[in-house]
């Protein structure tokens, strides 16, 4: 039998939700509105897990997630849809409801739910059948927003971590249209060049439009990477995408910010077991200070600096500034977010 408009308009709305990161606000609206209900709810729990709400229209249904399934909900058949009298925990609700389970993925299981308020006309029969439609095709949904949620989350991850290290993307079209870029791009980008989606990047000269032309050009024909900005605080090499960006990039501009904050020092103290002040010395060393430098930024006296250095060196075994510099810049304490180092109590 073909899908009743209701019904397609719920399925529609359905897939929308999963796919679109915002909740399932959209669908449980259309359901309630559909079936004249109050309260709307999608429940789900892990295999062994407690019930909890994945979201929500109208008020609450504080029985619905009660510890101890009072309406007895892991224990109702899947795919079917119940009425509040006909729930296996024997709770029979003050108001109409009916409510369906379907298996979800892992062993686990989800439901529907749809509530009037206490006194209201029961539900109609066409209101089972739409609760009924969707059966098929939750788990689906559920799975799909998993996964999303998952990618997103991992996006984001990738996103926080490269931004710290100052790094961000373009991707650019066979025209050298910027087809799309991160967040990071449009800060490190921001009061540099003009950045618009479907446009070319507009840097502020000439001569610096001209090299980025040259860089696309050779990236574009010959495959090979091409620095496109160099000196100064910001650097963009393009190279080939090679499947890289989004649909219909093949070019990828790749932008080195300036350096990112230091980490904290107390941080770099408990990673290579020192001091609270030689791990501020060796932090200033990685960066290129010279001893001297150092020890003016610390407020030290160069004798005492000198001293903290051995006694660096004879901690750690490097032999020298390049190795300090090597460990140091190659650690993951750069990758600490502000303000995440120990505990002030450890400083």
């Amino acid at each position: 039998m073909p899908a009743t408009p209701e019904e397609t308009e719920l399925l529609l709305q359905l897939h929308a939700d999963a796919g679109g990161g915002a909740g399932w606000g959209g669908v449980l609206g259309r359901l309630a509105a559909l079936t004249r209900a109050g309260t709307a709810a999608l429940l789900a729990a892990p295999a062994g897990g407690p019930v909890a709400p994945l979201g929500q229209h109208g008020p609450a249904l504080a029985e619905a997630t009660a510890p101890g399934d009072p309406l007895g909900l892991l224990r109702m058949r899947p795919e079917r849809v119940h009425a509040g009298g006909d729930l296996p925990g024997g709770v029979v609700p003050d108001a109409p409801l009916r409510a369906m389970a379907v298996r979800a993925s892992a062993g686990g299981m989800a439901w529907l739910l749809v509530a009037r308020t206490p006194g209201a006309p029961e539900f109609r029969a066409v209101d089972g059948v739409l609760l009924s439609t969707l059966a098929p095709h939750l788990p689906q949904a559920l799975a799909l927003a998993d996964r999303l949620a998952r990618t997103r989350a991992h996006a984001a991850l990738q996103d926080t971590l490269a931004a710290r290290l100052g790094l961000g993307w373009l991707a650019f079209d066979p025209e050298g249209r910027v087809l799309a870029h991160d967040p990071a791009a449009a800060r490190l980008l921001d009061g540099v060049a003009r950045l618009r989606p479907g446009q070319r990047l507009a840097l502020p000269d000439q001569g610096a439009e001209a090299a980025l032309a040259r860089a696309l050009e050779r990236a574009r024909t010959k495959g090979a990477a091409a620095a496109a900005l160099r000196g100064g605080a910001l650097g963009l090499l393009v190279m080939a995408a090679d499947g890289m960006g989004p649909p219909g990039a093949t070019l990828i501009g790749a932008l080195r910010g300036p350096p990112p904050p230091p980490p904290d020092p107390a941080l770099v103290a408990q990673t290579f077991g020192l001091p609270l002040a030689q791990a501020r010395l060796a932090l200033a060393l990685a960066q290129g200070a010279s001893l001297r430098e150092a020890a003016h930024t610390l407020g030290v006296t160069e004798e005492t600096a000198r001293s903290y250095s051995r006694a660096i060196f004879a901690r750690t075994g490097w032999r020298g500034q390049p190795d300090l510099m090597r460990a140091l810049l190659t650690s993951a304490v750069w990758l600490a977010p502000p303000g995440a180092g120990p505990s002030a109590s450890a400083r």
